[in-house]
């Protein structure tokens, strides 16, 4: 077949967005988003897990601050790409493609630091029209996108897109404290946890409260752990290593999940994890599977967590609900490791 064939059948030629790679940030590459930057009147910057990884949280206030820019966290973000506490953020971009490119249709400028638009569900646009340039030190994402992108040190970029940048007199205070509101419902329960417990880092894998355990956690740097996808059984035993390394570790984690590697606790019993924390939200199900198919006996199995912990040697309680607030205290002081079962249908 002709190699040629393509060009006589469609005489359309796409527009080809530009790609540049270097381990350092080329000042020519900086100096493009500066000017293109510079030129947008509302500016929203989408920040990604590479801002975590390499500590730039303090480089992209700075850059968000001077530019007067709302930030978003990635849609399914596990880390934490910026403060959850800072006036210019305003929360995780939905994982729907429709529902996130409307609430980004508003902005003539979208710089996505360190992460992606990764869409779990297909946009209904698929010839979507977002003024959108990328930074990311990942070539393999890079090369993918429909947009322009630059491929180099995520913390370096900043550093020098801040300089090349007009200085603002802007600056925001970081709220540290949280409220601490008493209730019976997941939300007040993980406010009151997450007020509780700052100082620890999050292992979060319950599928079914992702979204709420990202809001109310909120994020810090290199303290908040997550999945973008489905793997079960992961944050439990990441997190027994990291409280075997000395980290302080929460774990939010559901029933199903929790399954699949439970018998990390017993080398978190046996060798010697004291700060480790666990809470299993216990909905008797795989709630993500059994809202489709509820009346299927195999999706809801009555399992009692709180017993196989006990069983490994790991100190260990079961409440509802509506009790759930009065255990904190127990759960988060003293020496463990220490499980919360967290009963709710």
């Amino acid at each position: 077949m002709p190699f040629d064939i393509v060009d006589e059948d469609v005489k359309e030629s796409p527009a080809i967005p530009t790609f540049s790679f270097s381990i350092l940030c080329e000042d020519s590459s900086v100096q493009e988003v500066a000017s293109w930057l510079t030129g947008g009147s509302k500016v929203a910057i989408v920040a990604g897990y590479e801002v975590d990884v390499y500590m730039a949280h303090e480089e992209l206030r700075t850059l968000a601050e001077r530019i007067s820019a709302t930030v978003f966290a990635e849609p399914n973000a596990h880390r934490s790409p910026f403060y959850s506490s800072h006036p210019l953020f305003e929360g995780d971009l939905p994982w729907e493609a429709d529902e996130m490119l409307k609430k980004l249709s508003v902005y003539d400028r979208i710089l996505i630091v360190g992460g992606t638009l990764n869409f779990l569900t297909p946009p209904t646009e698929k010839d979507f029209k977002l003024n959108i340039f990328q930074v990311t030190s990942d070539p393999e994402e890079a090369e993918k996108r429909k947009w322009n992108t630059i491929c180099c040190n995520v913390k370096e970029f900043l550093t020098k897109l801040n300089s090349a940048l007009p200085r603002s007199s802007i600056s925001l205070k970081i709220e540290t404290e949280r409220p601490k509101p008493v209730g019976t419902t997941i939300i007040n329960f993980l406010e009151e946890l997450a007020s509780n417990s700052q100082d620890r880092e999050k292992f979060a894998e319950a599928s079914s409260l992702m979204g709420e355990i990202r809001r109310t956690m909120g994020y810090f740097p290199s303290r908040f752990f997550g999945l973008k996808s489905g793997l079960l059984g992961w944050s439990l035993t990441a997190a027994v290593g990291a409280a075997l390394e000395g980290a302080r570790p929460l774990v939010l984690i559901g029933d199903g999940g929790f399954h699949y590697s439970c018998q990390s606790l017993w080398t978190a019993s046996n060798y010697g994890a004291t700060e480790l924390r666990a809470v299993v939200f216990n909905n008797r199900g795989y709630e993500i599977l059994r809202r489709h198919f509820r009346d299927e006996p195999w999706l809801s199995p009555l399992t009692s967590p709180y017993k196989v912990a006990e069983a490994y040697g790991v100190e260990a309680k079961k409440v509802g609900l509506k009790e759930a607030s009065k255990e904190i205290s127990w759960l988060v002081r003293g020496k463990g490791p220490k499980l919360l079962q967290v009963d709710f249908a």
